[in-house]
């Protein structure tokens, strides 16, 4: 694998590498953005150094935990075959989201139902439960779009003319990173309350995993597919 400054292990990675370039090019990282909360989907343009600063992260800490990790054997999407690539995420990622966002809305309708007096998590369940419905309404509209349109246009090798697609498809990541959000901050950050039911821990436990399946397919077009293909 090329070396980008990203460090083989041991390694200390620069900081002014991007977000995106760090997670493609060593997708083990991936695990240690998370952690530290710093955004390699939407925000992967961003260094690594100022990714920290804004999420007011120690950046030696950030690090530190990034040259220890053991090397990936795994495959490295930056450098594989486009069309691969296409077939990871339609494998990895679309179909298992409909499966996702399916089993949550049952979850969903019965959390709320069962918590609906609470005068707390009543209204804070409905409210995500309804942010949970719209994501998956839009997300579902948008992998149509791109198994119709992009994918057939990247693996036919016409990627280079798939600019409008591609900027209207980034611009809906971006809405879909402001929903994930939003259903953080309504579910407490995945933390169920103290004696909450073996359901709505499930349901939690889900929308964290849906989260991070998320940001990784985001960050697989944004950082990878899209400019690979547009640069043809």
């Amino acid at each position: 694998m090329r070396s980008i400054g990203l460090g083989d292990p041991m390694t200390t990675p620069r900081l002014d590498v991007s977000l995106g370039e760090l997670a493609a090019r060593q997708p083990e990282a991936i695990d240690v953005l998370e952690r530290f909360g710093l955004d390699y989907c939407c925000g992967g343009r961003q260094t690594l150094g100022e990714a920290c600063e804004a999420g007011q992260v120690d950046p030696a800490v950030v690090q530190a935990a990034l040259a220890a990790l053991a090397a990936d054997a795994g495959v490295h999407w930056a450098e594989a075959p486009l069309p691969a690539l296409v077939a990871h995420l339609l494998t990895a990622f679309h179909a298992p989201h409909r499966l996702a966002f399916a089993h949550l809305r049952q979850q969903a309708a019965t959390v709320v139902e069962a918590h609906r007096v609470d005068p707390v998590w009543g209204p804070r369940l409905a409210s995500l439960a309804a942010c949970l419905g719209g994501l998956a309404d839009e997300l579902e509209h948008h992998m149509q779009k791109e198994e119709r349109v992009l994918f057939p246009w990247i693996c036919g090798g016409q990627g280079r003319n798939a600019g409008a697609p591609v900027r209207v498809l980034l611009s809906e990541h971006e809405h879909t990173a402001h929903q994930l959000r939003t259903l953080r901050a309504l579910a407490a950050d995945y933390q169920p309350p103290a004696g909450a039911c073996t359901t709505l821990t499930a349901f939690f436990a889900g929308l964290a995993g849906l989260e991070r399946a998320l940001h990784e397919h985001m960050h697989l077009e944004n950082n990878v597919l899209f400019p690979r293909a547009l640069a043809g």
